[in-house]
């Protein structure tokens, strides 16, 4: 695991207390990260809003409050 997966798996757990990240998250964060835009199609209360926020916290440091 690179040390900026290691960085967004670590933030989502600080911030949700997840212990993972769940199928998809991961990829399209590291896309977000990477400048590509992303269109993330999935269930309701599968962690969509979390895609965006995690990456935005390790980008910019938002959400710090949390």
């Amino acid at each position: 695991m690179d040390e900026r997966t290691a960085r967004l798996r670590d933030i989502a757990e600080e911030t949700f207390g997840w212990e993972r990240l769940r199928p998809g998250q991961r990829e399209a964060m590291q896309e977000l990260l990477d400048g590509h835009d992303v269109l993330l199609v999935s269930p309701t209360g599968s962690g969509k809003s979390a895609v965006y926020q995690v990456p935005a916290r390790l980008d910019h440091g938002l959400f710090a409050g949390w």
